[in-house]
């Protein structure tokens, strides 16, 4: 569970650091198919890491939220080193 969840944390960090680029990308898609194509494309994000950052609301992007986020993942990094890559 925590290595799915760092998969989609870490994709979230890269969205949030950059979230005028990922704005870019979804507003020049027709559908919400396409801009999860197009985010996946633009930032090398699988399926369902672009999923989560087409679910993200826009509340997250406030300096709280990154830091949160960011906190996030490095617990959720220091668990998986914990446990050697045991953790579910």
């Amino acid at each position: 569970m925590a290595r799915q969840r760092e998969v989609v944390v870490a994709a979230l960090a890269v969205a949030l650091s950059d979230w005028r680029r990922v704005l870019e990308v979804v507003a020049a898609c027709e559908s919400s198919e396409e801009a999860q194509e197009a985010l996946a494309r633009t930032f090398r994000f699988t399926r369902v890491q672009a999923m989560a950052v087409m679910d993200t609301q826009f509340r997250r992007v406030t300096r709280v939220d990154r830091e949160r986020i960011a906190a996030e993942l490095v617990e959720l990094h220091r668990e998986i080193d914990e446990f050697g890559g045991d953790v579910k």
